[in-house]
């Protein structure tokens, strides 16, 4: 192809899926190199995108790739992982998707049909590999600001169940400490009682249960810690040390901050 002029090339689809994954990988990179090599132009590869369906909700396309790729694990403990969920802002506003002929970004999680509310949200679930290094991105839905736990409450069962039908093995969930997230984890906690109170048992679970699995709902780690920041810029925390009442405050870590930098020396500093 390189002799023919660029309007002129013609690829086959292995050209522009192989095109299309150095692409991925730095767009700059792919620049340089159309320069060198005959590549298919960047709408030629983006456009091979638009043949694969990604609507909201479950996408039976993408489970069906993981499933095969689960039946090649063998070990049973590579199958573990957990389902990780977070949103992300996007701009108010409306697309047609000429594909399916349809008015996009409007609220969206396929449950009780599509809302007349503009989205000004995406939230999305992951899976990551405990053991197995796996990360595949699941499911997303167009959500808004008002989003309630109940209705984020049946979108993390219904992910769960998908993941859990191609052969994973979820054992926990994790995500921030936004109110609508632990409103859900709460309510998911709720249901798991209710259900153990029905049955006149004693519910010793740590988490909550989904399909008589329990799973454990841990909060994003670096968002304990910037939670814990924020309270501690603001106020004491009171604690007992060697049987004796102690108190920290945010001055401390000021007053230690600058000793560090006062008293050490070049290339010795504990916080830099």
């Amino acid at each position: 192809m390189q002799p023919e002029k660029p309007r002129g090339r013609r690829f086959t689809i292995d050209d522009k899926v192989f095109a299309l994954s150095l692409f991925k990988q730095s767009g700059k990179a792919y620049s340089t190199l159309s320069k060198v090599f005959a590549l298919p132009s960047r709408k030629s590869i983006t456009d091979l995108l638009k043949n694969v369906s990604f609507e909201t909700c479950i996408n039976k396309k993408i489970f069906e790739h993981l499933k095969g790729s689960v039946k090649k694990l063998k070990n049973k403990l590579d199958r573990f992982c957990t389902v990780i969920f977070d949103e992300v802002s996007i701009s108010a506003s409306l697309q047609f998707n000429e594909s399916n002929g349809m008015v996009i970004s409007f609220e969206d999680l396929r449950q009780s049909d599509r809302s007349t509310k503009f989205a000004d949200k995406v939230l999305v679930f992951m899976v990551r590999g405990i053991r197995k290094k796996i990360k595949q991105p699941v499911a997303f839905y167009l959500t808004t600001s008002k989003m309630n736990g109940l209705k984020l409450a049946k979108s993390i069962k219904e992910v769960i169940e998908a993941v859990k039908s191609t052969g994973l093995t979820v054992i926990s969930t994790v995500c921030d400490q936004a109110p609508t997230n632990v409103a859900a984890i709460n309510r998911l906690r709720q249901e798991t009682n209710t259900k153990y109170m029905k049955k006149e048992k004693e519910n010793r679970l740590f988490g909550f249960e989904i399909n008589d699995k329990e799973i454990i709902p841990p909060f994003d780690v670096p968002h304990l810690l910037k939670g814990l920041r924020n309270n501690f810029i603001t106020k004491d925390l009171n604690f007992i040390y060697d049987n004796s009442q102690k108190k920290a405050s945010w001055k401390h870590i000021t007053q230690f901050y600058e000793f560090d930098k006062d008293k050490s020396t070049e290339g010795d500093r504990l916080v830099p």
